[in-house]
């Protein structure tokens, strides 16, 4: 009976975080694909580091400057399940000035925040649901290096997580513009 009482107890404190999301451009996805780990940085009014999250799966349909990406150009998505990555990370609501709720501007943002001495890395194998490639960017096909976009497609398959080609509400693609998506990548593959 105690035994039980303390696994119940266990479960109804256990967090419900939820669906998280961290968006970035190719060329920084490249580098997580490549590394396995999405990784923290310096917060820029903070002396710590920090690694952000949303809770907006529309994030991306609004102009965003992040990180060193200037100019809001949102191609990525890792899809992460929040309720495990709280088991090891405490997760908490973080609002830069200007980001505050209520706002225009507010972005539902979760961070994990270290010591700056300390080094945030989140494992993709372990806690990406979906990488999901956000196909609004990608429609007129301004990537610049194809064979890399196949690569990296083909990465993240071999470690068995799931791929999207999404519109801008988050919902699927339609086979046709896949297959178009696809065939354009595969001549270009060929002819770069």
């Amino acid at each position: 009976m105690k035994l039980k009482l303390i696994y119940e107890n266990i479960v109804r404190e256990a967090k419900q975080v939820g669906i998280l999301y961290h968006y970035t451009s190719f060329d920084s996805a490249e580098n997580i694909i490549n590394s396995g780990y999405i990784r923290g940085n310096k917060l820029p009014d903070h002396d710590s580091i920090s690694l952000s999250f949303t809770r907006d799966k529309n994030f991306h349909k609004e102009y965003r400057e992040i990180g060193g990406d200037k100019g809001g150009l949102l191609e990525v998505r890792f899809v992460i399940d929040g309720n495990k990555l709280s088991n090891k990370f405490k997760i908490q609501p973080y609002a830069q000035t200007g980001y505050e709720k209520g706002t225009t501007n507010f972005e539902s943002e979760e961070i994990i925040l270290a010591p700056i001495d300390k080094d945030i890395r989140v494992s993709l194998k372990d806690y990406t649901i979906s990488v999901d490639f956000l196909y609004e960017p990608l429609r007129d096909y301004g990537i610049k290096k194809p064979w890399e976009y196949i690569n990296n497609i083909n990465k993240v398959k071999k470690m068995g997580i799931p791929i999207n080609i999404v519109d801008k509400n988050g919902n699927p693609v339609s086979r046709k513009e896949r297959n178009k998506f696809g065939n354009w990548l595969r001549i270009n593959r060929i002819v770069s």
